[in-house]
């Protein structure tokens, strides 16, 4: 490493997903940002084990990645460590995490005292994607939840619940309900739709699906990956775009798969709306993940419907991974953001980062 980083000066930020996972760390005094990828990190999929197995060795990844020798330098460099995770909001998950990120030493004390070193995936995505405490975000990928943070801290999630029992309005939602479409109009129990069979066939293809009766076996496949909960959601979540681009083409069963789960989405929001009984005058709500990034046109019936229901309301895409929310968590000691001065330094050091900006930046390729 170039010269001794004070460990006052350094902190570590990790934004765990069902997908692609990211750890940060910064370096206060020089402005250096270092970054490395990994794959799913979603703690409630994986269990405890695995989980643990996968966070120490994308720390040891950032560690040489900054020119330490190991993930235990990097644990006793780093004055901070925040830990963005799914699912980790209601009490019982988020002890668990934070109990077991503790017990390897991850967990700052002063952190531990105050509210330990996990936060939730959607708290990370408000701070990061708006610079904003308060707030809503709707998060759209393979799965999908909407938070809302009021003013004094009081806080609502909803949905989140995954692929089984919920995540409606999701990629993964969308994809099912297109295979779902053609399999209904192969049977006759609905109108055809040849658009959009023409586009999910074409994706399906490049898995060697060649015609509709290999769906079924296709999704089955993908139902059994040892040791790994919904190893299907990706694959099935990545046939949004096929719905998209039928929609496009005016493929009416299409339209009404991206209006349908437009309205699902919305429906989350404002069950958190109300339960937090927020004011949506000049009120940020982020939209975020990876659907959003990729379909536009899905982003404006979200953004239409939330404008309708709760006028005033600024919606806007994310700005800032939740890695970056991480970050900003560990510069407030907590749930928050720091003063505006550390804000902006953050913000100018992600600018000057020349690789990997997507991993920070939301709509930059990685």
């Amino acid at each position: 490493m170039e010269g001794e980083t004070a460990m006052e000066n350094l902190i570590v930020g990790v934004a765990g997903a069902a997908g692609r996972s990211t750890a940060a760390a910064y370096d206060r005094s020089t402005q250096r940002i270092w970054t490395v990828e990994a794959g799913s990190m979603a703690f409630r999929m994986l269990g405890h084990s695995e989980f643990i197995v996968r966070f120490l060795r994308v720390m040891q990844n950032l560690a040489q990645k900054i020119g330490l020798s190991s993930e235990e330098e990097l644990k006793r460099r780093a004055a901070r460590t925040m830990v963005s995770l799914p699912g980790v909001l209601r009490p019982m998950y988020h002890e668990d995490a934070n109990s077991l990120l503790d017990e390897h030493g991850w967990c700052s004390p002063d952190l531990q005292r105050k509210t330990g070193c996990v936060l939730d995936d959607m708290q990370a995505g408000l701070l990061g994607g708006a610079l904003t405490e308060s707030g809503g975000i709707i998060v759209c990928g393979s799965g999908s939840a909407a938070y809302v943070r009021g003013r004094s801290g009081e806080e609502h999630k909803s949905d989140g619940y995954g692929p089984v029992l919920g995540d409606e309005g999701s990629g993964f939602w969308l994809g099912l309900e297109a295979l779902r479409a053609v399999l209904r109009a192969d049977d006759g129990r609905q109108s055809d739709c040849p658009t959009l069979r023409e586009m999910v066939m074409m994706q399906l293809r490049q898995d060697g699906v060649s015609t509709t009766a290999g769906i079924p076996p296709w999704l089955s496949d993908r139902e059994t990956t040892p040791g790994v909960r919904w190893p299907f959601r990706s694959d099935v979540a990545a046939l949004a775009q096929a719905v998209a681009r039928a929609a496009a083409e005016g493929d009416d069963t299409a339209m009404h798969v991206l209006d349908a789960g437009s309205t699902e989405l919305v429906r989350s929001f404002t069950a958190s709306m109300n339960a937090v009984k927020c004011e949506a005058d000049g009120m940020k709500v982020v939209l975020g993940g990876g659907v959003f990034e990729n379909i536009p046109d899905y982003v404006s019936l979200v953004r239409e419907k939330i404008e309708q229901s709760w006028p005033g309301a600024d919606v806007l895409q994310t700005r800032f991974r939740p890695v970056v929310g991480a970050l900003l968590a560990c510069l407030a000691g907590g749930i928050g953001l720091p003063n505006q001065s550390r804000v902006d330094a953050l913000v100018s050091a992600i600018g000057s980062v020349d690789t990997a900006r997507g991993l920070l930046l939301a709509g930059v390729p990685a």
